[in-house]
């Protein structure tokens, strides 16, 4: 029979940072609705003075949740169980009125526990107000979530629906069969699940034989087998388009024996009656792989690559459509990969081509010349055709008249839409972009470097607003390899004179700028560094010079990391 595990584990309050993440709320808020104004906002001097020091914010947002037409400050404020690590004790949600000043607080309670968590902001009971949304990890080995759903409506504030309801979801029953399945049965909606578990010597699971001793070899079910459904553990808020309005969706894991045993997901939506937050549907679906699904896409033919990519989608979206936001994130980085691996294919490709598969032998060159110039039209061509169109595919200009292939910028938000989590439609963004419309070609920078820095700001701002997700190391990447180029410059395009050293007064220039347009960011803390190493340095570029600006990178990639 199903069993539901709402036990706080003790949790890991050894965390190195303390670091909070502020930017994640503007993320979720402009992904839910175009309505509500998202911005990270500095401590107003009323709520600086009434909060403790000792208090952290996690999350800073702006919105009209009052519904008087004049946006609000929003806080969401843990009261830490230390001074060191993340964990808190309980989340306050403090609103400050735009209108009058006000500061409204509301009390989460013992149930709000846990990490820094998320906050979205939504219309979700039909009145004027958007309403808030917050979701605090606890950090148990389930992977339980905490939501809750909030109206400051008149400036009175009030849950929408009662916290224990609506984590623990739908009445359902787990039951084991033969033959290793398990049945989820919904009685409310009438509806039957069928979910299979890895049996004995199984190929999905050859080392965890949990079913061992509870079925025969045969499948019969000799013994009691518990299945669970925990409580919630993620939400999201997605828009009704034909109302204008939000619902809500959770996610609860179906496992057998032990958590690492995931068999399943329950996947609630949850939407305004008119009068209360109700139940509107139920599924239950199977946990896939992500692993499983990156092997299986990267055993397709590549030498059709349309064909390769529209499967690949169609695999995503039968797979993982259900599936819960960091499921389908994990699962979307198989597909980038695969992606990015067909388009590097295709490269190759080109280049045997246009005539350039092999390094010109003396007497060649001429031939070899004509190759480069086929180039260009080759590229051209290949762009223009419907093949290169459903495969979401580009040839690029890489310098050096050569040509490369990458996923052409926006097609994975307009292939999965809003299967996409938002980190990975933001990573996919800027990662498209970097792709696409290089700023270096042969070691030389070739954009302003202006437009490098903001690049720079982009990735820092991401790491800030996601530094769980799954594509956190790329994206550090990508960082460091910008912010190296905009403190350093690079081999064919230094910052200094080759004779003398000097900086240029044009970097200086546009490095003080950068400290100026993105005040309070890691990147800008290097950058300032790096401008009083050199004014120090007396405008010369030294190896003591050059190992100050490099402490300073370090120092930003470790913040970005968590690590200070």
């Amino acid at each position: 029979m199903q069993t539901r595990d709402t036990r706080l584990r003790t949790p890991d309050r050894s965390a190195a940072s303390s670091r909070p993440t502020a930017i994640k709320a503007a993320g979720a808020i402009i992904v839910i609705t175009v309505t509500a104004v998202a911005a990270l906002l500095p401590l107003t001097a009323q709520a600086a003075r009434t909060l403790p020091a000792f208090d952290r914010v996690h999350v800073r947002a702006q919105a009209d949740v009052t519904g008087d037409g004049i946006d609000d400050s929003i806080l969401l404020v843990g009261h830490p169980y230390s001074d060191e690590g993340l964990f808190c004790t309980t989340h306050d949600i403090v609103v400050n009125d735009g209108a009058t000043g006000e500061q409204i607080t509301m009390a989460l309670g013992e149930r709000s526990a846990g990490y820094p968590g998320t906050l979205f902001v939504g219309r979700i009971d039909g009145d004027n107000a958007i309403d808030i949304v917050v979701a605090i990890p606890t950090g148990g080995s389930g992977g339980i979530t905490n939501p809750f759903v909030i109206s400051f409506a008149g400036g009175k504030a009030r849950h929408i629906i009662d916290p224990d309801t609506l984590a623990r979801g739908a009445e359902l029953q787990a039951n084991p069969l033969d033959h290793f399945m398990v049945e989820v049965i919904d009685p409310e909606r009438k509806s039957r699940f069928t979910l299979g578990l890895a049996g004995p010597g199984s190929d999905t699971d050859p080392e965890l034989d949990y079913c061992n001793g509870i079925y025969s070899k045969s499948g019969k079910l000799v013994r009691p087998l518990d299945v669970n459904i925990n409580d919630v553990g993620a939400v999201e808020v997605v828009p009704i388009r034909t109302t204008g309005q939000n619902e809500l969706v959770t996610y609860q894991k179906v496992w057998a024996v032990a958590h690492a045993n995931s068999i399943g997901a329950v996947r609630t939506v949850w939407r305004w009656t008119g009068r209360q937050l109700a139940i509107a549907a139920v599924d239950v679906t199977p946990l896939f792989t992500t692993d499983a699904y990156g092997q299986y896409i990267g055993s397709f033919d590549k030498s059709q690559p349309a064909a390769a990519v529209e499967k690949a989608a169609a695999e995503y979206e039968a797979r993982f459509k259900l599936a819960p936001p960091y499921i389908r994130q994990a699962a979307f980085r198989e597909f980038r990969q695969f992606h990015v691996a067909l388009a590097a294919r295709e490269g190759m490709s080109l280049e045997q081509r246009a005539g350039l598969a092999d390094a010109p032998q003396p007497g060649e060159a001429d031939e070899a010349s004509a190759a480069y110039e086929r180039l260009p039209e080759l590229a051209s061509r290949l762009n223009a055709s419907d093949d290169y169109r459903k495969a979401g595919l580009n040839a690029v200009y890489d310098g050096e008249g050569m040509w490369t292939v990458a996923p052409r910028a926006g097609f994975s938000t307009e292939q999965f839409g809003p299967l996409l989590p938002p980190a990975a439609a933001d990573f996919v963004s800027l990662d498209d972009r970097e792709r696409n419309e290089r700023w270096q070609y042969d070691a030389a920078i070739v954009v302003p470097l202006s437009e490098l820095g903001s690049r720079v700001a982009a990735w820092d701002a991401y790491l800030a607003k996601y530094p769980d997700s799954v594509f956190a190391d790329d994206a550090r990447t990508h960082f460091k390899r910008a912010l190296s180029g905009l403190l350093l410059g690079t081999s064919n395009t230094p910052h200094f004179d080759y004779d003398t050293k000097r900086v240029r007064a044009d970097v200086v220039d546009e490095l003080k700028a950068y400290t100026t347009d993105y005040p309070g960011t890691p990147s800008a803390e290097a950058v300032a560094s790096a401008l009083k190493a050199i004014e120090k340095g007396g405008n010369v570029i030294t190896d003591t010079v050059r190992r100050e600006i490099n402490r300073a990178l370090e120092k930003a990639l470790k913040i970005d990391a968590g690590l200070v």
